[in-house]
């Protein structure tokens, strides 16, 4: 019922957790909200092109560096595999290709809600205009989670319009060496946003 928006790899993990594999354009990986708005208002255009499109290391993993939106996503591959680079590139541009379509057709479909995990805790202002540049590709409905400033606060959600919602939990899960995911409090804000998508929108 979800898909990844970014900013990271962690709504991907938390799919596996739960024995869910699905494709996704941003699942492994993602780009700033405000750059995210200007690929959906720009329809994606040039995402899959090699010329905004690099291979890069770090931290002993390959990543695709595209630098017209300033998407980064894993690759899967270790640097000492011994992958050739150039090969390397181009799967990564053909599943671009075939991830944004599959995106775009679940935009139509409107039956997924868009999770966006925000490193920098957007205004929600910022966060309107997402949910508003999404849904001119389409019924689509969107979450953003931001980090509370104090550890142990319970997660929050908040209904900001009939399709968007700002949530709040505990911790982000951190690092890919190291990640410590609040499985219950994303179990919790999935929940409520599904309850409430049924609902009418009362400001």
């Amino acid at each position: 019922m979800f898909e990844s928006l970014g900013h990271d790899c962690e709504v991907g993990l938390l799919q596996r957790r739960f024995g869910a594999e699905p494709l996704g354009l941003f699942r492994w990986g993602g780009t700033h909200i405000v750059r995210l708005i200007e690929a959906l208002d720009n329809n994606f255009s040039g995402l899959g092109d090699e010329q905004y499109n690099s291979i890069v290391s770090i931290s002993g993993l390959y990543y695709l560096e595209e630098r017209r939106y300033g998407l980064s996503r894993h690759a899967h591959v270790r640097v000492d595999s011994g992958a050739n680079v150039e090969e390397l590139l181009k799967r990564q541009l053909e599943q671009t290709t075939l991830y944004l379509r599959f995106f775009r057709e679940t935009l139509d479909d409107g039956l997924k809600v868009f999770a966006y995990k925000d490193l920098d805790n957007a205004d929600p202002v910022v966060i309107v205009d997402l949910g508003r540049a999404l849904r001119r590709h389409g019924p689509a409905d969107l979450v953003v989670v931001h980090q509370h400033l104090r550890q142990g606060d319970a997660a929050e959600v908040e209904r900001l319009n009939e399709h968007t919602w700002l949530a709040r939990l505990d911790h982000f899960g951190g690092r890919p060496d190291r990640w410590d995911i609040a499985f219950d409090q994303w179990l919790f804000i999935m929940r409520a946003v599904l309850s409430q998508r049924l609902k009418p929108f009362t400001p």
